[in-house]
């Protein structure tokens, strides 16, 4: 029975030290809770009140050119709404996180939380490039094919994708920097690819381009000299000019309608028949 008192009397004395350590860091455990609870309030009104400033942003933007040139490319949908409002709530939270590990006094999680913290705003920005550079490119794309057309330039879509392609590797690359990975490696790589295709377009543009740029700069001179409804001849045939096009003109004959490069009125004598215009 003494036994039994003795190993009792030894139970209190060494518990009484943890449950006086355990009733002394309560506080910072309530502190702690109420912080943590405090952060998943503000986290949620953060995540509500951010979608809904995308939304309004996205309906003054569906007003404007820009969201028109993108759209329908770039909608804001409801995943991409619910995944923008969750980036935030848990990022609100990991800031909650940090400061509740502080009060407990865990030092070496809040140390690795506060660089994860420090790095959100750098992270943050690289994000912002890589969607405004995807926005960019796309309204640069629309523009090149644009000015294309109206240039009257064959290939218009292909020239829009390769500017939407640079516009978009430029921010790829200011994007990773500014995130800081080291994009010295990637940076030469395209530079290599990007000196690798401009030479064997200006290769394939002397060898074969001559012709398309003989044919774009005799219709800009054939168009000066001659109007539509006029007769010419050239050789044994004649035919009356329906139309110019930028690299040729259209004439109809006793056989047909006939396309002739421009580049042909400059190398070859065309006899203008005056007196011979037709009306339609």
């Amino acid at each position: 029975m003494d036994f039994l008192s003795s190993w009792i009397q030894e139970i209190k004395k060494a518990s009484l030290p943890a449950l006086q350590n355990l009733i002394d860091y309560l506080p910072n455990l309530f502190g702690a809770a109420a912080l943590l609870a405090v952060g998943w309030m503000v986290a949620g009104l953060a995540q509500v009140g951010c979608v809904k400033i995308v939304v309004a942003l996205d309906r003054v933007l569906s007003r404007t050119p820009l969201k028109r040139s993108t759209a329908p490319h770039l909608q804001v949908t409801h995943p991409a709404l619910d995944l923008f409002g969750k980036i935030v709530f848990w990022a609100v939270i990991l800031f909650f996180v940090k400061f509740a590990t502080d009060i407990l006094g865990l030092h070496a999680v809040a140390q690795w939380l506060n660089q994860v913290v420090n790095y959100l705003p750098t992270f943050l920005a690289g994000g912002i490039i890589l969607i405004a550079g995807v926005l960019l490119s796309v309204l640069v794309r629309d523009l090149t094919i644009t000015t294309a057309d109206t240039a009257g330039i064959p290939q218009a879509s292909l020239l829009g994708t390769l500017a939407q392609g640079a516009t978009l590797i430029t921010a790829l690359v200011i994007g990773l920097d500014q995130i800081g990975i080291e994009v010295t490696f990637l940076s030469n790589l395209i530079a290599i690819g990007a000196a690798a295709f401009l030479g064997s377009l200006a290769l394939a543009f002397g060898l074969g381009g001559r012709t398309f740029v003989s044919n774009l700069i005799g219709a800009h001179f054939v168009h000066k000299q001659y109007e539509v409804g006029q007769r010419v001849r050239w050789g044994k045939r004649e035919g009356v000019i329906l139309e110019f096009t930028p690299t040729s003109v259209v004439l109809a004959t006793k056989e047909g309608r006939l396309i002739l490069p421009a580049s042909l009125f400059e190398q070859e004598p065309m006899e203008q028949l005056i007196g011979q215009q037709e009306h339609g």
